[in-house]
């Protein structure tokens, strides 16, 4: 391996420019400008199509799936097939006043390179690809087939993974570059709701809320939350909200008709909502202490808010769950519309792997009933949990601790990847175990030293692969 890794040195400013190209294009699902032939919006099949082609001076064979999903390929066309789970979409970015530079500037500062995807997942996919230019380069010959398989969905509905899974070749053993190190083993079940309800308030009201908007992603911490108020008594609101002594609220007249109330929170991946600081749970922590109609929705608030308050494990609720395998149950409270008569609030919630995923949808069903509203689960995927003890697991760690020297075991996460979607698979990469997590946050960024610690790594991990002789990995859903 030192003669690649050397040649991943010396590659090392190419990757980087090819990461910051890749950065550069605003990935996020765009669904006003969604189309027949442009599914998830023009700018990621651009970036599809970018990738594609750069693979391809490489030597791989490429295919772009209806714009939904691509790949490239290449190793030997009678070997088993491997695959390698990236994506190229991004969660929006948002409070640019927050950020060093530009979400899609791929700008480096400090010797990190910051931008939306840096580490999730476009770091990844620069690193897979100069990993195998480096075993090229090398003379390494590719008894088996690699494919990278490029999802341009992943941070909504995998509706890439399933137009993949439709009619491609599934890879025998696969590995997802969008978790952590050293591999993960197990990832907790996601059960994603919506709740809806109407409120109307008559026009004479002397103060009315007009209007409730925050969050983008339901996976997202929302960093901000924002409420009018109209009707011939509105100063009365600016008074009640001038005695809260908080830094996370702003308010004042808009247009000279209403008040515009705005909240402050930090935005995190909805895997540890407990790192962050929720816009809308601060948003009715502020509404339930004020008075304004609709009388309804005034009342359905200050209930939510019981039921909420600012926790993030479900105990209000009633639904908290915990195992020894994995870390407790959480809640996101991640989009909140509602526009004078229509409410609709969606929730992401994590439970542990070896929880009955039925009893889950169960309990949480149940207990959402108590905000008085319609519920329905937009999806549920259910937990993975694999033996971490097969040689495929085995493999993974061996490349991992060959290039760090940390022997660490490996682990169950909170977060949701492609692992799910595909069998003998599994995340791996690229956080290291201690670090910050960086994924759909402001100033999202990948040291350069980093970048180049896990090309090593996949170049490892792909080196040792190559050679593997055929084994079963035991994936279990639990049930």
């Amino acid at each position: 391996m030192e003669n690649i890794n050397k040649l991943i040195d010396k590659n090392f400013d190419e990757e980087v420019e090819f990461l910051q190209k890749i950065i550069s294009f605003n990935t996020v699902y765009d669904f006003n400008n969604a189309t027949d032939e442009y599914p998830f919006g023009k700018n990621i099949s651009d970036c599809l199509d970018y990738v594609l082609e750069r693979s391809k001076e490489l030597g791989f064979i490429t295919k772009n799936i209806e714009n939904k999903v691509g790949y490239s390929e290449i190793g030997d066309k009678n070997g088993d097939l491997y695959g390698i789970l990236c994506h190229l979409d991004t969660v929006p970015y948002n409070n640019l006043d927050t950020w060093k530079a530009h979400p899609t500037s791929g700008a480096i500062i400090d010797n990190e390179i910051i931008g939306r995807g840096a580490i999730d997942n476009k770091g990844s996919v620069a690193a897979t690809f100069y990993a195998i230019k480096a075993l090229l380069e090398n003379g390494v010959k590719l008894n088996k087939r690699f494919r990278v398989i490029l999802g341009l969905d992943e941070e909504t509905e995998f509706r890439c993974v399933d137009r993949y899974l439709n009619t491609e070749d599934i890879p025998k053993y696969s590995y997802a570059p969008d978790s952590k190190f050293p591999a993960v083993y197990g990832e907790k079940g996601i059960i994603r709701l919506a709740i809806k309800r109407k409120f109307e308030a008559m026009p004479m009201e002397p103060v009315i809320l007009l209007g409730m908007t925050a969050g983008e992603k339901v996976n997202v911490v929302p960093d901000k939350a924002i409420a009018y108020f109209g009707g011939k008594d509105i100063a009365k609101i600016y008074i009640q909200l001038e005695k809260f002594d908080r830094d996370y609220i702003k308010f004042d007249y808009f247009e000279d008709k209403m008040i515009k109330l705005e909240i402050e929170g930090k935005a995190v991946h909805a895997m540890h909502p407990q790192k962050g600081a929720n816009a809308i749970q601060r948003l009715f922590g502020v509404l339930e202490k004020l008075d304004f109609a609709p009388m309804e929705l005034n009342l359905w608030i200050k209930d939510m808010y019981k039921l909420f308050k600012y926790e993030t494990d479900g105990n209000l609720l009633g639904i908290v769950m915990t195992d020894e395998i994995s870390t407790p149950l959480t809640v996101n409270f991640g989009i909140l519309r509602y526009d004078s008569e229509n409410m609709q609030a969606n929730f992401d919630i994590r439970y542990p792997v070896t929880i009955n995923p039925e009893y889950a949808e169960d309990t949480v069903c149940n207990a959402m009933k108590k905000t008085g509203t319609a519920i329905s689960i937009l999806n549920h995927k259910q937990p993975l949990y694999a033996d971490k003890n097969s040689p495929f697991v085995k493999t993974l760690l061996n490349a991992y601790e060959s290039i760090t020297g940390d022997s660490s075991e490996p682990v169950v996460i909170s977060g949701g990847t492609y692992a799910r979607a595909f069998p003998n698979t599994l995340a791996f990469g690229p956080n290291m175990p201690t670090d910050e997590d960086l994924a759909h946050q402001s100033n999202e960024r990948i040291s350069l030293s980093k970048l180049k610690t896990i090309t090593k790594i996949y170049a490892k991990a792909i080196f040792d692969l190559n050679v593997i002789e055929k084994e079963v990995i035991k994936t279990t859903k639990i049930r």
